[in-house]
């Protein structure tokens, strides 16, 4: 569900293009993630007030045509007032803290137990380091799997423990093969088996 062109439209003024791309992804990422009906409504409803033509938003975001104009119809039923704050809420600090959080939690999901380059994301959010930084620790307290480690300390679950199991078990059968050889069988990576052999702890990255 990717916008394939986006034209300057004149109704775009209070938006930079910037921003106005930035919204409209901010948006589709509701529409996968967080109350799909209502985001739906909220992301068809932000482009047609661009100038789009339901036909464009169906074709560009994989919706059926007749979906898209109950969710407009539906959409303008509500408040102008709280659509315009919605709108605007991508262009506050507020905004781009719940992006910024959004993007920080699925990392954290996705990426057990690595680290992330926070300054490589802080420009792109338009925020420094150390607010990146406090973000960071102040989800990650929360988050389920622990945000960061240090050599020799990584998650020590039942997962972790059969794969030193089973690392340590096939190079005492195989004490000549290679750490790649021993990944390759059991279909873990090479950096797994070097650290597991090293400091009985497997890389975290999966």
């Amino acid at each position: 569900m990717v916008v394939a062109k986006v034209e300057r439209c004149p109704s775009i003024s209070p938006l930079s293009q910037d921003r106005f791309r930035a919204t409209v992804t901010s948006l589709i990422e509701l529409v996968r993630t967080h109350e799909p009906p209502r985001a739906i409504r909220l992301l068809c409803r932000f482009l047609v007030a661009q100038n789009y033509s339901q036909e464009t938003v169906a074709v560009n975001f994989g919706l059926q045509p007749e979906i898209v104009a109950r969710a407009i119809d539906v959409s303008r039923q509500k408040d102008h007032n709280e659509w315009e704050a919605l709108v605007s809420q991508f262009n506050t600090p507020l905004g781009r803290r719940a992006q910024i959080a959004e993007f920080l939690s699925d990392f954290l999901k996705n990426n057990p137990g690595e680290k992330i380059n926070l300054a490589k994301y802080a420009p792109a959010f338009g925020i420094s380091n150390a607010r990146m930084h406090q973000l960071y620790e102040s989800i990650a307290q929360s988050h389920p799997v622990p945000p960061k480690f240090t050599r020799g300390q990584h998650l020590r679950d039942a997962s972790w423990e059969a794969r030193v199991a089973r690392i340590r078990e096939v190079k005492s059968k195989h004490p000549k093969w290679t750490h790649k050889q021993v990944a390759d069988h059991l279909g873990v990576t090479r950096s797994q088996v070097k650290w597991t052999l090293r400091n009985g702890a497997p890389n975290s990255q999966s």
